[in-house]
């Protein structure tokens, strides 16, 4: 069971909002499910926005009225044989706050405000939030609003919170009981908490490991220049390439509960995650070898589940260590064991080589 702080440091870095996260106390949080974590990450960052002022920018209001203001739109006004009335349909530009970034804010605060899942205290902040935003329109949230709330350095503080909505959008389902809202655990999807390793992962190394440039790389195959058919292998892509002058870790990262397989009893590593990474690394020693450049090392690394592993193994050449990291530990050290896997390991692990 990952701690909902942990999640949370997960997902700021998975998403690379951790400097916007830190608005929120980690270690103060008490929630004890997503919902209200996302909830109240929502709420303390929508509060801070309506202290320091939600974004606003000029768009045109088309109206009909019986004042003159702004530009007339004559032709408007004529077909609409407004001017016997004393009547005219003026165009004005109009600073406001009624902009995509705020309703989305707005009807993520009102969805929440109507999921079971969430704490009742968060429910009614949520919904005193929405109180503070009279002049933002009520829309219904879609994947095309989200994709219409361009982050640039004037809405740059929107980054983090539009995250935690498109969250809140794609992980709650209508209650036909309830008629409100209720959230899927999207912990329990093996699939979606892989990704999230591996882009937390990812992106964890890029800020905390400095002298490593950290990225996901394609892995070359060593065939034949210009070889027929080159085109038909599959593409080799690293969860994480980390490259120094002295070193290349090539890591993979698996989000699995049985990182063994068993076979008429005997206990063995799964040998699809083993072969894929050695494939990984043999490649990419030919082509490393060939530019003068460190010879390439291997790990795979998984969260700890039923068992943990800590070998290390030298495999024609090639180092490759199996680990695992607790990702149920406090957050001081769950970061202390990611860093201690690539600048030295806390313990001793056995090598064998092969």
């Amino acid at each position: 069971m990952i701690p909902v702080a942990n999640l949370y440091m997960m997902l700021a870095y998975a998403w690379n909002r951790l400097d916007q996260a830190s608005v929120v106390d980690v270690a103060a949080l008490h929630q004890q499910n997503l919902p209200s974590l996302l909830a109240h990450v929502l709420v303390t960052g929508v509060s801070h926005l309506t202290k320091r002022g939600l974004h606003k920018q000029y768009r045109e209001l088309v109206e009909e009225s019986g004042t003159l203001r702004g530009r007339v739109d004559t032709a408007a006004s004529v077909k609409r044989a407004l001017f016997q009335r004393a009547r005219a349909v003026c165009q004005q530009d109009d600073y406001s706050a009624d902009v995509i970034h705020n309703q989305i804010v707005k009807a993520t605060l009102h969805r929440l405000v109507k999921c079971s899942d969430v704490a009742p205290p968060l429910c009614r902040e949520a919904g005193r939030l929405v109180q503070r935003l009279p002049g933002v329109s009520d829309i219904d949230l879609t994947a095309r609003a989200f994709r219409g709330a361009v982050v640039h350095r004037h809405t740059a503080v929107y980054a983090f919170l539009l995250d935690v909505c498109q969250m809140i959008y794609n992980e709650t389902l209508p209650s036909e009981e309830s008629g409100g809202f209720c959230f899927r655990d999207f912990t329990r999807d093996e699939k979606k908490m892989w990704r999230l390793f591996q882009d937390f992962v990812l992106n964890f190394y890029r800020k905390e490991l400095s002298g490593f440039s950290v990225n996901a790389s394609h892995v070359n195959w060593n065939i034949e220049p210009n070889a027929a058919d080159g085109h038909l292998l599959p593409s080799m892509r690293t969860d994480v390439s980390l490259k120094s002058t002295s070193r290349h870790i090539i890591l993979d990262t698996k989000y699995t509960a049985k990182i063994f397989q068993r076979h008429y009893q005997k206990k063995s590593f799964r040998s699809e995650h083993l072969y894929q990474l050695l494939t990984y690394v043999q490649q990419q020693a030919a082509y490393n070898a060939a530019q003068s450049m460190p010879a390439p090392e291997g790990i795979l690394l998984y969260p700890l589940a039923a068992e943990a592993a800590e070998t290390r193994y030298v495999i024609s050449g090639h180092p490759l260590s199996i680990a695992t990291v607790d990702l149920g530990q406090p957050w001081p050290q769950v970061r202390q064991r990611l860093i201690s896997l690539i600048l030295g390991e806390e313990t001793a692990m056995p090598v064998y080589t092969a």
